[in-house]
């Protein structure tokens, strides 16, 4: 598409709340008012499994740069929540900026056919439909209403992210961003406020994608109770903060190749998180061999054993600027003069003024009630593992084994 001076900017804001907390919250749409799902053919899986662990891998490659830019920072970041708006922006690109995203992805390198790549991202985004309504999820698309969009457009980023398209007057700067920061607050039950500070002017589209999970332990432990412990920041810097201290029988195990400890907790429904704390001084080592290959070696099937665990409650939150992070990939036409988004409505030209990737991940108080334990009777000496340095977080999906969060937790007193 040739370039203008009339380019209308479009804004991309990938918005991603993870909450750790004891109440369920379904998706806003019912199973039954959801688009019919496109399943990959029996011959598929294994090509979509190819498919997922390469996007993994490349979000693994991005976490990492945002890692080695914040050492001293809290980091949260979600593959799930970004691949939802690449989903959105491959559908809705041709051309140049159509070819970007895929050679950026590498599915050229996978020799996959586009329907089975489609069909894949369906899979993979749908999965989280069925977490016993753990998860909040969802995409909009805000469409000034001087644009009239495809129809084949919104059918198909319904079917494919759930991707709703909302008509609203951009052209007036404030009220639009009053009305998507209001729309925000409401879905994310006010964890995600005031993400939209400005607007460009002449903005004709903003896609804004976000996920809230509230994870419910289904692990039963002997004891638990809250106390004050130290954190140890760095070798400068020790903070004190609430700590929960649970008496059991723990997924955990050590891995030698990256000379870490690994706690998994397991949710309702087939969500795990864990925690993986690198020895003193590792936390680069680990960082730098996160692959999708070598987190399966990392993340494999834990020990039982008991212990006495100190877990600090933290609540963090991070913000990433996209565009130079998907340039590391390649993908940089869609932010030019030459974006073509004839895909998502034949009026133009449009491009793509911002994209900004925002995650929130808490737990606290709530988290931890209406917990249930055992009594086994007198409790025998047990080791002891303190989560009290830098260690991250990470959270996959079992059914197909992609990691939809990942965090480092460098200070828990810090949000």
């Amino acid at each position: 598409m040739q370039s203008s001076s009339s380019q209308r900017p479009l804004l991309l804001a990938v918005l991603c709340c993870l909450l750790w907390g004891p109440e369920a919250t379904g998706a806003r749409q019912s199973e039954e008012s959801m688009p019919t799902q496109v399943h990959p053919t029996h011959s598929e899986p294994p090509v979509c499994q190819s498919i997922f662990n390469n996007i993994a891998d490349i979000f693994l490659y991005l976490y990492k740069e945002s890692a080695w830019i914040s050492k001293s920072s809290n980091i949260v970041f979600s593959p799930l929540s970004v691949t939802a708006a690449l989903a959105t922006l491959f559908l809705g690109t041709k051309a140049d900026a159509h070819s970007q995203i895929w050679n950026g992805l590498e599915f050229n390198l996978l020799g996959a056919e586009e329907h089975l790549v489609h069909a894949c991202f369906q899979q993979l985004l749908r999965t989280f439909q069925h977490w016993d309504n753990e998860l909040v999820a969802g995409s909009i698309l805000f469409i000034d209403e001087r644009l009239q969009p495809r129809a084949e457009f919104v059918q198909g980023v319904q079917q494919l992210s759930h991707t709703e398209a909302i008509t609203v007057n951009l052209r007036d700067t404030h009220g639009a961003r009053t009305q998507i920061n209001s729309f925000l607050r409401r879905e994310t039950k006010n964890e995600i406020t005031d993400l939209v500070q400005e607007l460009e002017n002449n903005t004709s589209l903003a896609l804004l994608t976000y996920i809230s999970f509230h994870g419910k332990l289904r692990d039963e432990f002997h004891t638990e109770l809250t106390v004050e412990e130290n954190f140890h920041v760095d070798k400068r810097t020790t903070v004190r903060v609430p700590t929960v201290n649970r008496l059991g029988a723990f997924d955990l195990h050590r891995d030698t190749n990256f000379s870490s400890w690994v706690l998994a907790q397991h949710c309702l429904g087939d969500t795990v998180a864990y925690y993986v704390l690198p020895d003193e001084g590792k936390m680069e080592q680990l960082e730098r061999g996160l692959t999708q290959e070598q987190l399966d070696g990392l993340l494999r099937p834990l020990d039982i054993r008991s212990a006495s665990v100190f877990l600090p409650k933290f609540s963090i939150s991070g913000t990433h600027d996209l565009k130079p992070l998907l340039g590391k990939l390649g993908i940089t036409n869609v932010f030019s003069d030459e974006a073509d988004f004839s895909g998502i409505t034949e009026q133009g030209p449009l491009k793509l003024s911002q994209a900004t990737h925002r995650a929130v991940l808490t737990l606290d108080d709530d988290t931890f009630s209406e917990r249930m334990y055992f009594d086994v009777g007198p409790w025998p000496s047990v080791p002891t593992f303190k989560f009290n340095r830098p260690f991250l977080v990470i959270v996959k999906d079992d059914n197909n084994n992609f990691p939809v969060f990942v965090g480092k937790v460098v200070n828990p007193s810090q949000g």
